[in-house]
């Protein structure tokens, strides 16, 4: 009877240490695993890149992405900085975010444009109910 419960309070230990090991894993507030830490492909970036350029309708570098892949979807979440070119001009990074699936990129679609405030607060939130942080 010892033993057994010595083996009943190992076993939580050993599931932890796996996870621990399996990557960067994060849980929803219920202690459910939700996300996992996603490593773009160059195929994935591309798209990224261009569903950008489509939407804002500039030539647009990205920079700083981070994705996660969302365990209930199958969906990847990416966040990231996005600056675009405006009458030869480049315009200050902004903080965008969407979600990609089959190599297509959509775009979170908020108010505000660039620096806005809300906005941004918005993407942030976005990002961070991914367990991104931007």
């Amino acid at each position: 009877m010892k033993r057994e419960n010595n083996m009943r309070s190992i076993i939580p230990i050993v599931i932890c240490a796996g996870l621990a090991l399996s990557g960067c894993e994060t849980t929803g507030g219920d202690g459910y695993i939700t996300h996992s830490d996603h490593n773009l492909t160059a195929s994935e970036r591309a798209a990224v890149t261009n569903a950008m350029q489509n939407y804002l309708k500039v030539p647009v570098t990205v920079s700083s992405l981070k994705a996660s892949y969302d365990l209930n979807t199958s969906a990847v979440i990416v966040c990231g900085y996005v600056a675009g070119l405006v009458a030869g001009k480049p315009t200050p990074p902004s903080v965008f975010g969407g979600t990609l699936s089959s190599q297509s990129f959509v775009p979170l679609k908020v108010g505000g444009k660039g620096q806005d405030p809300q906005r941004i607060a918005t993407v942030r939130a976005f990002c961070q109910a991914a367990h991104i942080s931007i």
